[in-house]
């Protein structure tokens, strides 16, 4: 009687280990390479900050032309191409 009640906790145990691996790998499946993808469709506003779409010429919420920016050196930030210094750290650009 004693290895019938072993057995069903083995079933058991099997079973929600089955479950969590086929949960992790569907999970995995469904979210490979959104956010690589969604970097492709959509970028940061270099004025306003806002998510706009990736090959956008202007902002649509603050209407800032995205074409010419500057790379901050120091924090990374995008800068308008006129600006000598970054609008987020104020070192100077180059």
């Amino acid at each position: 009687m004693l290895f019938v009640a072993d057995s069903r906790y083995i079933y058991l145990i099997g079973f929600v280990l089955f479950f969590v691996i086929v949960i992790v790998i569907v999970s995995i499946a469904l979210s490979n390479g959104t956010l690589k993808r969604r970097s492709i469709y959509f970028k940061e506003c270099v004025g306003c900050k806002e998510e706009i779409e990736g090959n956008s010429i202007y902002c649509k919420y603050c209407g800032i032309n995205q074409g010419n920016t500057v790379t901050c050196d120091f924090c990374g930030e995008e800068n308008k191409e006129d600006a000598t210094v970054c609008e987020h750290c104020e070192a100077l650009l180059k």
